[in-house]
């Protein structure tokens, strides 16, 4: 019978991308790069969001591309128009179906994969980008988060990353729906240490999250909105509960493997994980 640990080794690396799937967003994300920077001239375009801090999941659907663009007068301080400007370019670009959303624009290609571009203007320490809900302008800076995010990993010796995939994948099926950088964010904070496995990290990671949520979050960087502004005190509550009850099980399920009862160990972690994990 396999381990827990080796369980785990398998399920992270499950929720990493394909070779295939890699391949299709450099492929795609080469062309509207250019596509881009053909048409607006930005200051700069990256990647950012979860594939830029390499916390996404399978199955990819969508990148997140942060375009700069340049001062432009006949735009000024209408979050809609600069909304606009992207998405005629990507239409002029390509014959594919594009969506304004509320701080960007969703394009989808033949393949699936799908892109959504912000677009921002640089300020001093960090970028704004067009909110047309409130039709205002947000601070941020993807830069700033990458690298807390690739610090919070270092701590947590190279484990943070590959179990903030896994709470997003737990996330995705068991509770309300929230933001998941606002999780994300969260996690950021969760390990002053390596933990001594993925199964304990992940444990800490549920009842930690579940904890932490019961007070406000910060934007990281004090830039920006906090992050859980619009969750909502229903969903708050109702994903505070699931975070801790699914710590709980955890907990169980590595008293049963300190017990030596594996099989039972591997039976409460496929109930809280799903098919994805594949202990036996």
């Amino acid at each position: 019978m396999a381990s827990v640990e080796h369980a785990f080794e398998e399920m992270v690396q499950s929720l990493d991308l394909t070779e295939g799937e890699r391949t299709s967003a450099d492929e795609h994300k080469g062309s509207v790069l250019e596509a881009l920077k053909e048409r607006l001239g930005p200051r700069e375009v990256f990647i950012s969001g979860s594939f830029g801090r390499n916390t996404c999941i399978r199955p990819l659907h969508d990148i997140d591309l942060f375009v700069v663009l340049n001062e432009d007068p006949e735009c000024a301080d209408k979050p809609r128009a600069w909304l606009r400007r992207v998405q005629d370019a990507l239409e002029d670009a390509y014959d594919a179906e594009t969506r304004p959303q509320r701080r960007s624009i969703n394009i989808v290609f033949d393949s699936g994969l799908g892109f959504d571009v912000l677009p921002a203007l640089q300020t001093p320490g960090g970028y704004r980008i067009p909110d047309v809900d409130e039709d205002r302008w947000i601070p941020t800076n993807p830069r700033a988060h990458r690298e807390r995010c690739d610090q919070a990993n270092e701590r947590a010796g190279q484990k943070l990353k590959p179990l903030v995939k896994v709470l997003k994948h737990w996330h995705r099926d068991n509770a309300p729906a929230a933001p998941s950088f606002l999780l994300e964010a969260v996690s950021w904070e969760a390990f002053s240490s390596p933990p001594r496995s993925y199964p304990e990290g992940l444990a800490h990671l549920f009842a930690f999250c579940g904890d932490r949520l019961a007070l406000s979050v910060p934007n990281p960087m004090a830039i920006g909105p906090d992050l859980d502004a619009e969750l909502g005190d229903t969903n708050r509550t109702q994903l505070r509960d699931r975070l801790r009850g699914a710590a709980r099980d955890a907990r169980r399920a590595l008293a049963e493997a300190r017990e030596g009862n594996v099989s039972e160990a591997h039976r409460i972690w496929r109930e809280l994980l799903g098919s994805i994990y594949r202990g036996r």
